[in-house]
C-alpha cells in the first residue's frame, strides 16, 4: 500500500470533500507519483492556503482521466486526473503542518511549502497517530 498527497486550497477543498472525488493536472507529480496510485492506497488531502491535512481516505479507482468532467469548473480550474476515494477512515480532525513539518519536509514552492506527493509507511503512520486514528 502506498500513501499519497493530494493539494487543494480554499477555492477547490470543500468539492473535493463533497464530490469524494481529488484530482491533478498532467505534471510532473501525475507522471512520477499519482498514475501509481491502485485501488486500497491511503491519501490525504494537504490545504496549501490554510496548512491544513485532512485524511486518512481510501483510493477506490486508481488515477483516470476525467472521472467526472463537471468537476472544479466553478472555480475555472482543471485537474483531469483523478481519484475517487472512500471517507470511511478519515479521521475528524485535522492536523496542522506545523505538527507534521518536523518528521515531513515541507518543500517551498512558488504556491507556499508543500509536502511532497507520495509519503512513506513511517511518515504515514506518525500522521496517523497525530490524527488519533489507528488506519
Amino acid at each position: 500500500m502506498r500513501n499519497f498527497v493530494f493539494l487543494c486550497d480554499m477555492s477547490t477543498e470543500q468539492e473535493c470533500l463533497e464530490r469524494m472525488l481529488f484530482g491533478t493536472n498532467a505534471g510532473e507529480n501525475h507522471q512520477h507519483h499519482y498514475s501509481k496510485i491502485a485501488i486500497g492506497d491511503r491519501l490525504f488531502l494537504y490545504n496549501f492556503e490554510t496548512g491544513n491535512l485532512r485524511g486518512p481516505f481510501r483510493a477506490l479507482t486508481v488515477c483516470r482521466y476525467n472521472l467526472d468532467p463537471k468537476a472544479w469548473k466553478k472555480t475555472r480550474r482543471s485537474f483531469p486526473w483523478q481519484v475517487r476515494v472512500d471517507a470511511s477512515g478519515a479521521s475528524k480532525s485535522v492536523v496542522r503542518a506545523d505538527d507534521f513539518a518536523s518528521f515531513i519536509l515541507l518543500n517551498p514552492t512558488k504556491i507556499g511549502l508543500l509536502p511532497p506527493a507520495e509519503l512513506s509507511e513511517e511518515q504515514t503512520e506518525r500522521l496517523l497517530s497525530l490524527m488519533d486514528c489507528s488506519d
